[in-house]
């Protein structure tokens, strides 16, 4: 998504692209051509190693990736449970739950755990996302089979000491408290408020609130956690120098022991509550004195990674930030800089466009963002800025999968969206093809003005300028603290 080091990334080459709607009465100039980007490659070459997937007989999957380049393996171990499965009443339980996989195993504490990784010369972490959690790390080939088997331990024989909860815990309830501190995090929230009507955006997160992680007792993470504890419910993700004999024996020794469990798994959870669509809000204000600059942001509904419109909507997305970029820092000089994300949630997927500006540009501002959007509607997208487009999405796609590590996140990717294993290889094809009608259309659907909900946080100044060019109905006002799960008052 960001270029590192000195790369150009595809918002900076797009930042610059003023031009890139076609159309009449749309007087945009363009950077200067110093600052321009090196020429990309008029088709570049790009190779994808194949993706492997297995299943045992019990059940347990198999990713790999192969690639011998370095004498280096990543590697996780995923249960097929996320935060999307919290219980009723309790979010943040898998969150939680999943941090104390790190917090000692067959009755040792932390230390012990993390001096058993770095025996092997590596650490890991935990990742829990909607529907996937599990543990992950990187190591020298020779002592893959070891790390892989302390994973799968790691996973099944966890202490779950009170004292280390109660630490974990403190520890989780000062994240969302620092959280509350952050404009960028509350302007997130706000936006999956109006988007999807959830009644307590934080939890759609995974974070649980404040009250949620006070009331969480040990006994009930475990009991949570517990029955995913299983073969069937459980994959291995490789990726980097192994070979698929060895990826498979690797596994065998891992899992020994490991029985399969004759209990059915736990049903699927009910949908995450949510207001009725004529009840969401489209504008959610969120007053915040002494904030030094405002923060202004919209944002809807997006596809989920593999789905076939998901592919076009990604490379409007580029553009759309290139322009509005363009727009807001270079034409009205408002902004610090555009940034963009889609967000994984409890609801579904959400992408959100924000930026800092001066409380006293708040209006003009979002004023600036909604006629961009209505010319978009009625305007053509030039074939080159989707060529341009296409072709460095074709040059990230192969830097993703460039590295053990990257490669292995994406097949965390692959398992957590029940994906085939061909799906990159698909992915790489389906851009090979990619027609600028397909992107302009996407870009023309994704952001209709009408689909589209708005969140602004800064102080009276900046709420005043904003909501002057704002919609004037379903406008709401929330503190940070209502946004996390306190109530309002």
């Amino acid at each position: 998504m960001t270029a590192s080091g000195g790369r150009w990334s595809r918002r900076r080459v797009l930042a610059g692209l003023g031009s890139a709607w076609l159309g009449p009465g749309l007087p945009w100039g363009c950077a200067a051509k110093s600052e321009r980007p090196p020429a990309v490659p008029s088709e570049p070459t790009v190779w994808l190693p194949p993706v492997v997937y297995e299943r045992h007989d019990d059940g347990m999957g198999l990713w790999l990736f192969e690639d011998h380049g370095l004498p280096l393996v990543a590697m996780g171990v995923v249960l097929r449970v996320g935060h999307r499965h919290d219980p009723p009443g309790r979010p943040g339980a898998a969150r939680l739950a999943g941090l104390m996989l790190l917090e000692g195993i067959e009755g040792g504490d932390r230390r012990e755990l993390l001096d058993r990784f770095g025996d092997l010369g590596t650490t890991t972490v935990v990742d829990v996302g909607p529907s996937q959690l599990g543990l992950q790390c990187t190591v020298h080939r020779d002592d893959a089979p070891a790390a892989l088997a302390l994973l799968v331990r790691t996973l099944r024989a966890s202490t779950w000491a009170p004292q280390a909860f109660e630490r974990v815990r403190g520890d989780r309830l000062e994240v969302l408290e620092s959280l509350q501190g952050s404009p960028d995090a509350v302007v997130s929230l706000g936006l999956l408020e109006g988007v999807f009507g959830a009644t307590e955006p934080a939890t759609a997160l995974g974070e649980g609130t404040p009250r949620s992680l006070a009331e969480l007792e040990l006994a009930q993470a475990r009991a949570f956690l517990e029955p995913w504890l299983r073969p069937d419910a459980a994959s291995v993700l490789l990726a980097g120098d192994v070979s698929p004999d060895e990826a498979r024996a690797w596994t065998e020794a891992a899992r020994e022991g490991w029985e399969a469990v004759s209990v059915a798994m736990p049903p699927e959870p009910a949908p995450m509550a949510q207001r009725p669509e004529a009840e969401r809000p489209r504008v959610v204000l969120v007053p915040w004195e002494g904030l030094e600059q405002a923060v202004v942001g919209f944002g809807g509904r997006h596809h989920s990674y593999g789905a076939p419109e998901e592919l076009p909507r990604m490379l409007a997305d580029s553009i759309m930030a290139g322009m509005i970029e363009h727009e807001l820092r270079t034409r009205q000089r408002t902004s610090y800089g555009v940034r963009a994300r889609t967000w994984q949630t409890q609801l579904g997927a959400l992408h959100q466009l924000w930026a800092r500006v001066q409380p006293e540009d708040a209006g003009q501002a979002v004023d600036g963002v909604q006629q961009y959007l209505q010319r978009i509607a009625s305007s053509t997208l030039a074939p080159a800025v989707v060529e341009d487009t296409r072709l460095m999405a074709m040059m990230d796609l192969m830097d993703d999968v460039h590295g053990p590590e990257p490669m292995l996140a994406q097949l965390w990717r692959l398992a957590a969206e029940g994906l085939r294993a061909d799906a990159l290889q698909d992915r790489l094809e389906r851009l090979q093809r990619m027609d600028a009608r397909y992107v302009g259309e996407a870009l023309k659907e994704g952001y209709r003005a009408s689909g589209l909900c708005w969140c602004v946080v800064g102080d009276e100044r900046a709420l005043q300028r904003a909501t002057r060019v704002l919609p004037r109905r379903g406008v709401v006002t929330r503190r940070p603290q209502a946004l996390f799960g306190a109530a309002e008052g």
